[in-house]
């Protein structure tokens, strides 16, 4: 399934965490916005580490959006400017 996970997060150092987990996961698309392609095991990792990462917080103004995409509206994306949509192999060699 495709996600697409972003943020608004003021601490320098709780981003730079959640940029490596994401990094884990996916691609980054713009600043602060990433699009993954991952199983519903990897969604609720991603889910479970970013809310660690997020417990405790004391400030009310950060957070995180999860956005599933399905097939038909992945299939119509579109993008102006600089950039590409990421193509996804219909078999992987392991």
């Amino acid at each position: 399934m495709i996600i697409i996970i972003s943020y608004d997060i003021i601490s320098s150092n709780k981003r730079n965490r959640i940029i490596r987990v994401l990094r884990e996961y996916g691609n980054r698309v713009q600043k602060s916005v990433f699009e993954c392609d991952v199983s519903e095991k990897d969604r609720l990792d991603i889910f479970s580490r970013l809310s660690q990462i997020m417990e405790g917080d004391e400030e009310d103004k950060d957070s995180i959006r999860f956005y599933k995409v399905c097939e038909k509206c992945l299939s119509q994306t579109k993008i102006i400017g600089t950039g590409r949509i990421e193509e996804r192999p219909d078999y992987l060699i392991i």
